[in-house]
This record gives structure tokens, C-alpha cells and sequence, in this order.
């Protein structure tokens, strides 16, 4: 099931842009494999038209083997080094019910386990009961999401009819701050296969 994929020019990219792009990351029995995966949750998404899910790692397994995958680690690893571990992962499934636009801005915000007030993280947020939090510049400057979350983006709505469905997975190079956790424990869930 693992895929070659050139993750060479990810970390020139990404200084450079603030973006990669790695080609054919997944081949088609993957992506089979995947939407498989997160149907049942795509179809709960579906019913509340929120249009995303958060906190995969725990509500779908096979995402915490997605995280590992060297395909999807690999391109994250060459950014940000061998120890990059996966800190959260989302679920967004734009659909002809559920299909908004997303305006320009960046991902600033990070999961963490629990809220503990420490100097320079803030404002603080709950988004699905989960606690989120402004880190400093310097955390967002160490993650990857296939971009920098410091690099200004946007979503148009879907211009066909279907399903456009964004497996979003968030990697970190190094911990938090002052017994801050990150949200999706690395040492709990996470050692290379």
C-alpha cells in the first residue's frame, strides 16, 4: 500500500512559498481506502450540514494510519525534520447542502489537550469541546498542513455538484510551552510503523 512519492523539493518549497505540492501523495486504492474510511462520518457531517468533522485521529482510526503513512509523514518530515508528529486532523466535505466559502486567512489557532494559562498563548477558544488557543509565531512557523499556517488562503465553494471532501492534517516539530499539551498526544498515538 505505500507509495513512492519525491518529497526533495517539499522543504525548498515551503521556504520559499510557504507551500509544497506532492503530487500523487495517495494512489487511486488509497484514496478507496480512505473514503471508505470517513463515509460514515461524512454522512453525519452531511446531516448536521456543517459541512467538516474535528478530532479524526479519535473518531476515525484509519486517519492515525494515514498520519503515519510515509507518503503523507514524509512530505511533512522533509519541512519540519525526522521527529514531526501529527497534532490534529480535520475533516472538511463540501457538498451541494454544504457549500460555503471560506474567506482569506490563516490558520493561527492549534488543539490543545486542556486550557492552561501560559505567557504568550491567547486568546483562547472551544471549537467541538476541544480547547484552542493563539500559540506564538514561532509554533505556527514550525507547522506544516501541506502549507505554513501562517500562509494566507481561501476556499471557494464547489463549482460542481458532489462531494469535495479535504483531509486536513496538522504536523509539529517540537512541544509546547510551560506543560502545554498538544491536543492529539504524539507519544500516545503516534510511533512510526
Amino acid at each position: 500500500m505505500a507509495t513512492q512519492v519525491a518529497t526533495g523539493h517539499v522543504a525548498t518549497d515551503v521556504a520559499h512559498q510557504g507551500f509544497a505540492v506532492v503530487h500523487e501523495a495517495l494512489d487511486p486504492h488509497q484514496i478507496d481506502w480512505l473514503l471508505t474510511a470517513v463515509q460514515g462520518l461524512s454522512d453525519a457531517v452531511m446531516e448536521t450540514g456543517r459541512g467538516g468533522a474535528r478530532a479524526l485521529f479519535e473518531r476515525v482510526p484509519e486517519i492515525r494510519n494515514l498520519a503515519r503513512q510515509k507518503s503523507v509523514r514524509g512530505a511533512a518530515a522533509a519541512a519540519l525534520g525526522p521527529n514531526c508528529f501529527p497534532v490534529r486532523a480535520l475533516l472538511f466535505d463540501k457538498t451541494p447542502a454544504a457549500n460555503w466559502k471560506v474567506t482569506w486567512h490563516q490558520d493561527l489557532t492549534i488543539a490543545v489537550r486542556a486550557r492552561r494559562d501560559v505567557e504568550g498563548y491567547g486568546p483562547w477558544s472551544s471549537k467541538a469541546g476541544i480547547p484552542h488557543v493563539q500559540p506564538p509565531i514561532s509554533v505556527l512557523e514550525g507547522g506544516l498542513v501541506v502549507m505554513r499556517p501562517l500562509l494566507l488562503h481561501a476556499s471557494s465553494p464547489a463549482k460542481s455538484p458532489g462531494h469535495r471532501r479535504v483531509v486536513h492534517i496538522e504536523y509539529a516539530a517540537a512541544e509546547l510551552a510551560d506543560g502545554l499539551k498538544w491536543y492529539e498526544a504524539p507519544h500516545q498515538a503516534f510511533t512510526d510503523s
